[in-house]
């Protein structure tokens, strides 16, 4: 007859990076580190990279970015003249150390994957922060 012994040494949280023993609550950013404009699509395939990593985790984030400018194109093959042409693209203009996206208790390996995939999509440089929930972000 054989039994089952439960491994003592392994605590029940060390499978998922999400729990952790220690209570403390930390904030994280992900900040710009120069100066440029960031179109519609570009933020909105930034969310769907966001979404697919953290709802594995059941996290949420939130941003804080404002579409101010709109760009205009005129059509290919028209020539130079006869006024402004339509509206093609919403833009946001983002400057240096201006944060793009907030998350609520990420741990730090998810948040250095993030950046790493949001990277190739963004045309401006970005970094990390990853500070306690009491240290305000200036």
């Amino acid at each position: 007859m054989t039994s089952f012994l439960p491994c003592i040494n392994r605590t029940p949280t060390q499978n998922n990076p999400i729990q952790s023993n220690n209570s403390s609550v930390y904030k994280s950013y992900i900040i710009t580190t120069s100066n440029s404009f960031l179109t519609k699509n570009q933020i909105e395939s930034c969310k769907k990279i966001i979404n697919r990593v953290l709802k594995k985790y059941k996290k949420s984030y939130s941003t804080s970015i404002k579409y101010s400018l709109t760009k205009t194109k005129k059509p290919i093959g028209v020539r130079m003249g006869k006024g402004k042409g339509k509206l093609s693209d919403k833009v946001a203009f983002v400057k240096k150390n201006s944060v793009l996206f907030e998350f609520n208790n990420i741990p730090l390996n998810i948040l250095k994957r993030l950046v790493h995939k949001i990277k190739y999509k963004i045309p401006t440089s970005i970094n990390w922060k990853h500070l306690p929930f009491d240290i305000k972000l200036l």
